[in-house]
């Protein structure tokens, strides 16, 4: 038997969501103190001889990974003249998200609607980290990762009336 209550309670519900995985945005090697010969103030930097994007790559969680996230002794200083490293050889840490939003729309007197929202952004609270600082000459923070991008856990709730 369905109730009038339970008709309005159980109907009317929308579940909906948005869920974003990417890979890294590139990173480049820099030496701010490379190419002066040329009267440059930067420069890439240059590999340790040796090494290449394959070695200098880590793998591991990115969280374990914040004090160095790619090895930095894979890179020396470019001195006067142009540094070897490619442009964008490394990638930073992918990123992931999910959103997710709860809606329900009771209808009341003949043609008025309620609609009740629950919004919730980053619904697993996971972090997302920025890119490690690539510059070669500034050594207490090359290689790490400093800081977050996006938001925690973020709820907002909204009602309408639709008359």
């Amino acid at each position: 038997n369905e109730t009038a209550f339970g008709k309005k309670f159980f109907s009317g519900w929308q579940l909906s969501g948005i869920t974003t995985f990417q890979t890294g945005s590139p990173l480049s090697i820099t030496d701010s103190t490379g190419a002066q010969w040329f009267g440059s103030t930067s420069s890439r930097a240059s590999w340790a001889p040796g090494a290449t994007v394959e070695t200098a790559t880590l793998s591991g969680r990115t969280e374990d990974r914040l004090n160095k996230y790619f090895d930095t002794s894979a890179f020396v200083t470019a001195g006067t003249l142009w540094g070897n490293t490619g442009r964008n050889i490394m990638t930073g840490p992918g990123q992931s998200n999910v959103d997710l939003s709860v809606t329900k729309i009771t209808p009341f007197m003949e043609s008025r609607v309620v609609e009740w929202r629950a919004e919730i952004f980053n619904i697993l609270n996971h972090p997302n980290f920025d890119r490690p600082s690539g510059t070669f000459t500034s050594a207490a923070s090359f290689g790490k990762i400093s800081g977050t991008v996006g938001n925690a856990r973020l709820i907002q709730f909204g009602l309408r009336i639709v008359y």
